[in-house]
Formats: C-alpha cells, sequence, structure tokens
C-alpha cells in the first residue's frame, strides 16, 4: 500500500495495478518526453490492472496530508514518509526478454 501514498492528490489515486514491462515499449522516452503520452495510456487501457481497495479513512487522511503540504509550501510534494518500504522490483521483470 505505500505504493499508493505518492499518489494521492485533489483529483484522486490509485485505484489498480497492474505488471507491465515498460521496455516493451521500445525507445520511447514516457518519463521525460514533453509530448504527448498516448502509446502508453493506450498500453495501460490494453493490459488492464488488478483493482486495489483503498479504505475511505486512509485516503481522506492521505488527501488531508496533501492539502497541508500544497497550503504550507504550494508545490507537489517529492517524497513521502514510508517510500523506504517499497520492495525491489522482482528479478524476472528486470531480465531482457
Amino acid at each position: 500500500m505505500s505504493y499508493v501514498d505518492p499518489f494521492v492528490d485533489f483529483t484522486g489515486g490509485v485505484k489498480g495495478y497492474a505488471l507491465f514491462d515498460l521496455r516493451k515499449l521500445g525507445t520511447y522516452d514516457w518519463r521525460l518526453s514533453p509530448r504527448n503520452l498516448w502509446a502508453l495510456e493506450r498500453t495501460l487501457i490494453r493490459n488492464p490492472g488488478r483493482p486495489i481497495k483503498v479504505a475511505g479513512k486512509r485516503m481522506r487522511r492521505l488527501r488531508a496530508r496533501y492539502r497541508k503540504h500544497m497550503a504550507e509550501y504550494k508545490r507537489k510534494p517529492i517524497y513521502y514518509r514510508g517510500r523506504e518500504k517499497w520492495t525491489d522490483i522482482p528479478d524476472e521483470y528486470l531480465r531482457d526478454k
């Protein structure tokens, strides 16, 4: 669930997940591209994920934390407590295919 926290803002949050090797997109630079991300969007639509049930209380708490940060610093947070608990990417997703 620690992956959910950084993606909560005024507009929404993570509602599902899917496993996909983004290297399959080829040389498409989805992370830093100033252009549209249609190729990535279509890929994600074709590979639907599994739903994540996030408790309403947790989501309200995360959204309140985000709101407080934005009011105080006038910018999105770049670090969230708990990120150090994220698991490593499984080896089978790191191997070249």
